[in-house]
């Protein structure tokens, strides 16, 4: 039976959210990871039925690691770029986004490390697969005509945005425009996951990395 594409979002963004409170009502640190990998087994499972891989979406061996790079590059100059300019407006208006969850890294390299794994494996690897490769793509089939994939980057970025109200309204506003930047490197490259999946963790890794010495 084929399921509706709405219906397969909604069911995949619930299950996702599920684990997510469910990992934090019994061990916090694991929610992202519960909530993230829950979304990724579902999307695989969908696109085995559709007859469709990882690969479809972004995922193939890389051609060149140069244009990667250069694309790459870009990413987390404009990421720079954003957080620079739209995040200090954002914070004077809802303030700034509450990232207790974190931890305290600052001083304490075991816990900045664990981070850092956590980083390029939840999040670069996992909510890029999840939000870029899945929603973004998936999301696009709801809207018919050319803007179908404009729909699928507002959509996924509005959903990613969504997915970080732990950290405020502030953080959750931050990360929307995040998923925008990155769902149209995304797009330009071609639907390819590489360069967005080192962009995310790039960036990330370099909060980590001002918060650990700090």
């Amino acid at each position: 039976m084929k399921i509706p594409v709405l219906v397969e979002v909604l069911l995949v963004t619930t299950a996702g959210l599920v684990m997510y409170s469910t990992a934090q009502w019994l061990y916090g640190a694991l929610a992202g990871a519960l909530g993230t990998g829950t979304i990724v087994i579902l999307a695989t499972v969908s696109m085995r039925l559709r007859g469709k891989s990882w690969v479809d979406l972004g995922a193939a061996a890389p051609k060149s690691w140069i244009g990667i790079g250069l694309h790459t590059m870009i990413g987390v100059v404009v990421l720079g770029g954003y957080n620079a300019i739209v995040a200090p407006a954002v914070f004077h208006v809802f303030g700034r986004p509450d990232l207790s969850e974190l931890g305290r890294i600052a001083g304490n390299p075991l816990a900045y490390f664990v981070l850092v794994v956590f980083v390029w494996t939840v999040a670069a690897f996992g909510e890029e697969m999840a939000y870029r490769g899945y929603f973004l793509n998936r999301l696009a089939e709801l809207w018919p005509g050319r803007p179908r994939l404009f729909f699928g980057l507002v959509a996924s970025s509005l959903l990613f945005g969504m997915v970080h109200l732990w950290q405020g309204l502030s953080g959750a506003i931050l990360n929307a425009g995040v998923g925008f930047i990155l769902g149209a490197l995304y797009l330009y490259t071609g639907r390819d996951l590489w360069p967005v999946i080192l962009t995310h963790g790039i960036a990330d890794s370099l909060g980590l990395l001002a918060r650990y010495v700090h």
